[in-house]
C-alpha cells in the first residue's frame, strides 16, 4: 500500500510517472528495478559474471589474498606482489595489470606502489615512481538524507522481528523464492527535481516500507516508513590519503559532505519536495506524524542542521582515480593510468562525477566498456 500511495502521488505532486528510470524518460516516480533473480536472490556482479567463469581454463580466482604493490619496470607495470596464506607471492603479466579495487582500494594501491602525489608519498617514505597529483583526490559520494513518518495502518512488515514470523518468512523464501525475504524493502522511488529552476533530476527518492532504527542491540523495526533521498550531483569534493606505507592501515577518508552552499540548498529543497510528495492525498490513509526531522522544523537553518547532523552515506563513493586529460586526471578515456604502460583502473574511481543514481549498473557498464578496450575492440 505504501508503494501504491507513492505511485499515485506522481501526477498530483507534479513530478509525473516514469515507466523506466533507466530508459527514455528517467524522471518521475516509479517502481524501482532491482538486480534480483527469479528465485528472489540478489544478483551481484559476482553471481552474474564471476561464477560462470570459474570453470574457464584461462581464469583463476584467489580469495583471501592481499595485493601489496604493482611492480613497475621503468614506466611499465610488469606484475603484482601479494600475500596469500601467509606467504609472499609475485605474479608477472604478459600484457596488463587491471585494478578493480573500488574508489577506496585502487587509489590506495596506486599510492603504495609509488604512483600518486609526490609530496604525500614522500611523507610516508614511499619512493615516487610516477607523480600523479590526482590519485585519491576528487572523492565524493551520494549523501543520504532521511525523513521518517509514522504509519497509521499495520501494513508495514514491522513484525518481522517476531521469531515465528521470521521463521515463516524465511521458509517461504527458501521454498519458493517469494515473500518479504525476496524484497529489499525499497521497491518504489524516483528521480525528481528539488526545485523547478533545476534543469535535471538532482534528487533520488527511495521509499523504505518499514520503520528502522539501529541500536546497540541490533536492528529494531516499527510501524513507520522512511523517505530516503540522495543528493545526485553533489559539488562538494573530498580526498583519500594514506595513514602510512602499511597496506593493512585503513586510508583516511575526508568526504566533505555539504561543504558547498549549492549542496546544502539542494538538500534542503529536496527535503521540502519529499514532504510535498508525502502530503498528497494518496498518503492520507497511511501518513502519520513526521518523526524526523519533525514538522516543527521548517526554516532553511533548521532543516540544514537536521541534514548535517543525521545524514548518511548511500555507499556510492567515486572519483578518486578520475578520467580526463588535465593535470589532476589519473586515467585516460580507455582507463589507462597516465604515465604508466600496461596498467588500467576499472571501477567507480574513474568517474569524474558520480552517476545520477545508484552505481551498481554503471560500474558493470564501465567494466563491459573496459573489456572491449582490453580486447582492442
Amino acid at each position: 500500500p505504501l508503494y501504491d500511495a507513492l505511485i499515485e502521488a506522481a501526477d498530483p505532486s507534479g513530478h509525473g510517472l516514469s515507466h523506466d528510470l533507466n530508459g527514455y524518460r528517467p524522471e518521475g516516480l516509479a517502481r524501482l528495478d532491482r538486480s534480483v533473480t527469479p528465485k528472489g536472490r540478489r544478483c551481484s556482479a559476482a553471481v552474474a559474471y564471476l561464477r560462470p567463469s570459474l570453470s574457464r581454463e584461462n581464469f583463476k580466482l584467489k580469495t583471501g589474498a592481499m595485493v601489496h604493490k604493482v611492480v613497475l619496470q621503468g614506466n611499465r607495470a610488469v606484475g603484482l606482489e601479494y600475500v596469500h596464506g601467509g606467504q609472499a607471492h609475485r605474479v608477472e603479466v604478459e600484457k596488463e595489470v587491471i585494478l578493480s579495487g573500488g574508489a577506496m582500494n585502487s587509489p590506495q594501491l596506486l599510492m603504495l606502489s609509488g604512483i600518486g602525489p609526490s609530496g604525500h608519498l614522500r611523507e610516508h617514505g614511499i619512493d615516487v615512481q610516477i607523480d600523479l597529483a590526482g590519485v585519491g583526490q576528487n572523492l565524493h559520494d551520494h549523501p543520504l538524507v532521511d525523513l521518517k513518518y509514522e504509519c497509521t495502518k499495520p501494513v508495514t512488515p514491522h513484525n518481522l522481528t517476531n521469531p515465528f514470523v521470521k521463521l515463516k518468512t524465511g521458509a517461504q523464501w527458501m521454498l519458493t523464492g517469494t515473500g518479504l525475504a525476496a524484497s529489499n524493502m525499497y521497491e518504489a522511488g524516483g528521480l525528481v527535481r528539488s526545485n523547478p529552476d533545476i534543469d535535471y533530476p538532482n534528487i533520488q527518492i527511495q521509499l523504505c516500507s518499514v520503520g528502522v532504527e539501529f541500536t546497540d542491540s541490533g536492528i529494531q523495526l516499527d510501524q513507520g516508513f522512511h523517505m530516503y533521498q540522495d543528493l545526485l550531483r553533489p559539488t562538494s569534493r573530498g580526498e583519500l590519503t594514506l595513514r602510512s606505507a602499511d597496506l593493512t592501515d585503513k586510508v583516511r577518508l575526508k568526504f566533505n559532505y555539504f561543504a558547498t552552499e549549492e549542496d546544502r540548498r539542494n538538500a534542503v529543497d529536496g527535503m521540502r519536495t519529499t514532504r510535498e510528495i508525502v502530503a498528497q492525498k494518496s498518503f492520507d490513509h497511511l501518513r502519520g506524524k513526521e518523526i524526523y526531522p519533525g514538522k516543527d522544523k521548517q526554516s532553511f537553518e533548521e532543516l540544514d542542521e537536521a541534514i548535517r547532523s543525521k545524514s548518511e552515506t548511500d555507499f556510492h563513493p567515486a572519483g578518486t582515480c578520475r578520467m580526463g586529460n588535465d593535470s589532476m586526471a589519473v586515467v585516460d578515456g580507455e582507463m589507462r593510468v597516465h604515465g604508466v604502460e600496461g596498467l588500467r583502473v576499472v571501477d567507480t574511481s574513474v568517474m569524474p562525477r558520480v552517476t545520477s543514481g545508484n552505481t551498481n549498473a554503471p560500474t558493470q557498464m564501465i567494466a563491459a566498456r573496459a573489456a572491449d578496450f582490453i580486447l582492442g575492440k
